[in-house]
């Protein structure tokens, strides 16, 4: 999903994804990331959110990736 212009991460979104392991959203819009938004994706072991324009991280919103590997901000 990365180069796509999203700029809204609804919490909603990877909900049913219960397997997720790799999220590439590189190279977006998005400037909030809400705490729920990562609540279901426990198996999730790389993240990367670079080159985004996140302004606000709300506390506790990767609280939930016990997995995590790699993670780029």
């Amino acid at each position: 999903l990365s180069i796509n212009k999203i700029s809204d991460l609804s919490p909603d979104l990877f909900k049913r994804l219960l397997s997720l392991k790799y999220l590439n959203l590189s190279f977006n819009e998005i400037e909030f990331v809400n705490s729920n938004f990562f609540k279901n994706q426990k198996k999730l072991e790389r993240l990367d959110l670079s080159y985004n324009m996140i302004k606000f991280i709300e506390r506790n919103s990767f609280l939930y990736l016990n997995n995590l590997i790699e993670f780029y901000l």
